[in-house]
C-alpha cells in the first residue's frame, strides 16, 4: 500500500512537471488591445496546436515549433524567442491544410522573435518540400532567414510556395535563403496572396530570388502594398517584387496612398508614378524597391475621419457615446494606412450610429425646444427635464 501511495505521489508530481503554465496577458490587433490567457512557452516547446502562445523569458530557444490548427503567438515586451529548424526543418512549420499562425506585439512592441530555418527549410512556413501559408503577423519584432538551399525569410521551403501572408503592422525582416524568396516562394516555386497592410517591413531576397515573391524560378503574383514601409532587395536577376530568376510577375498593386522607388540603386531614387489600378510588375523588376505611405494624404485621410465621428455626435452629451467617439479618434490617429483608417472609422460610426439613435428614441434630439412646464427629476448622476405635456425628455450631465 505505501509503494502505491508514492507511485501516485510521483506521478502527481510528474503530472505537474509536464502542465503548461499559462498567464493571463494583453495583445494588439487592428483593433486595439485585448486581453487572453495563454500558454507560455519554454524551451521544451516543440508543437503549437490550436490556441494562444506567449512568449514571456528574454531568452527563450527552442528546435522547430510547429504549428498545428489556427495558432496565435503573442511577443510579450522585452521577451525573445529563437526558434531553430534543423535540417530540411523551418524554424516555425506553417505548413499543410488547416494549419495557421497569428503573430501579436504588445504596448511598446520591444517582443521579439527569431526564426531560422535548416537546410531547405523557411523561417516561417514550410520545410522540405513545404509550402508556407496562412501566415499573419499584427506586431512585435520578428527577423526570419530562410535556410540554404532554396528557404523563404517567410513562406515556402525548397520546392515550396508562399502565399496568404499578411502584415498588419510590426518591424519585419525576412532573409531568403540561396534561391528563396524574402518574402514568397522558395526554390522554383510561386509566391502569391502577398498583402502589406502597415508595419516596417524589410525583404531581401537569397540568391536569384525576389525580395518579395517567386524564388528561383518561381513567380509573384497578386502582391499588394496598402501601407507601412516596405523595403523590398532582390537577388541577382530577380524582381525586388514580382518574379524570381526566369519567374513573371503579375497583378502587383501599391496603394495610391504610397510613393514607389524603384531601380537599380541602393537605395532606389526613381519614383514610379502610379494609381491604385497599376500593375507595377514591370516597374518592379528591378533589383530594388521602397515603398513607404505619403504621410500628407495620410494626415489627410485621419481629418477626414475624424470629422466623420464629429458629424454623428454633434450636440450629444452622453458620456458612453463620448467614449466610444474618443477611444475611435485615438485608434485613427495611431493606425498606419488607409486600410486601418478606413477599417476603423466605418465600425465606429456604425457603432456610434446604433447607440445615437437609440439615445435620441429614449430621450429625444438633444436641443430641439419644447413648449410647456417642465418637471427636473434626478436619476443617478444625470439630471432629467421632463417637459409636458409630451414627455420629452433632456438630459444635462451634472
Amino acid at each position: 500500500m505505501r509503494k502505491l501511495f508514492l507511485s501516485i505521489i510521483a506521478l502527481i508530481f510528474s503530472i505537474s512537471a509536464w502542465a503548461q503554465e499559462t498567464q493571463t496577458v494583453n495583445y494588439i490587433d487592428a483593433n486595439g488591445e485585448k486581453t487572453v490567457t495563454a500558454t507560455v512557452i519554454t524551451n521544451e516547446t516543440n508543437t503549437l496546436s490550436s490556441g494562444w502562445y506567449v512568449v514571456l523569458g528574454n531568452d527563450v530557444q527552442t528546435n522547430t515549433l510547429t504549428c498545428r490548427g489556427a495558432v496565435n503567438l503573442i511577443l510579450a515586451d522585452g521577451a525573445k524567442l529563437t526558434a531553430t529548424g534543423g535540417d530540411r526543418e523551418a524554424g516555425i512549420n506553417v505548413s499543410g491544410e488547416g494549419n495557421s499562425l497569428t503573430i501579436y506585439g504588445q504596448a511598446s512592441q520591444s517582443g521579439q522573435l527569431r526564426a531560422i530555418g535548416g537546410d531547405r527549410g523557411a523561417g516561417i512556413g514550410g520545410g522540405f518540400q513545404g509550402s508556407g501559408s496562412n501566415i499573419t503577423i499584427y506586431g512585435g519584432l520578428v527577423n526570419a532567414t530562410g535556410g540554404e538551399y532554396g528557404g523563404a525569410g517567410i513562406g515556402g521551403g525548397y520546392h515550396g510556395s508562399g502565399s496568404n501572408i499578411t502584415i498588419n503592422g510590426g518591424k519585419i525582416t525576412a532573409n531568403g535563403g540561396s534561391y528563396g524568396a524574402g518574402i514568397g516562394g522558395g526554390w522554383d516555386c510561386s509566391g502569391s496572396n502577398i498583402t502589406i497592410n502597415g508595419g516596417t517591413v524589410t525583404a531581401n531576397g537569397g540568391s536569384r530570388g525576389a525580395g518579395i515573391g517567386g524564388g528561383d524560378e518561381g513567380s509573384g503574383s497578386n502582391i499588394t502594398i496598402n501601407g507601412g514601409i516596405v523595403t523590398a532587395v532582390s537577388g541577382e536577376l530577380a524582381a525586388s517584387i514580382g518574379g524570381g530568376f526566369k519567374g513573371a510577375g503579375s497583378n502587383i498593386k501599391v496603394s495610391a496612398d504610397c510613393k514607389v522607388f524603384a531601380d537599380g540603386n541602393d537605395p532606389p531614387t526613381t519614383e514610379i508614378a502610379h494609381d491604385s489600378d497599376t500593375d507595377l510588375a514591370p516597374a518592379l523588376s528591378a533589383c530594388y524597391a521602397f515603398i513607404e505611405i505619403d504621410q500628407t494624404i495620410l494626415s489627410e485621410l485621419r481629418a477626414e475621419a475624424i470629422a466623420a465621428i464629429d458629424e454623428v455626435i454633434e450636440g450629444v452629451a452622453n458620456a458612453e457615446i463620448l467614449a466610444i467617439a474618443r477611444e475611435a479618434k485615438n485608434k485613427i490617429m495611431n493606425a498606419n494606412g488607409r486600410m486601418a483608417i478606413t477599417g476603423i472609422k466605418d465600425a465606429a460610426l456604425a457603432e456610434l450610429g446604433i447607440a445615437v439613435r437609440w439615445y435620441n428614441s429614449i430621450l429625444g434630439p438633444l436641443g430641439e425646444e419644447h413648449p410647456g412646464p417642465a418637471v427636473k427629476v434626478t436619476k443617478g448622476d444625470t439630471e432629467v427635464i421632463l417637459y409636458l405635456p409630451d414627455k420629452v425628455e433632456y438630459i444635462i450631465r451634472k
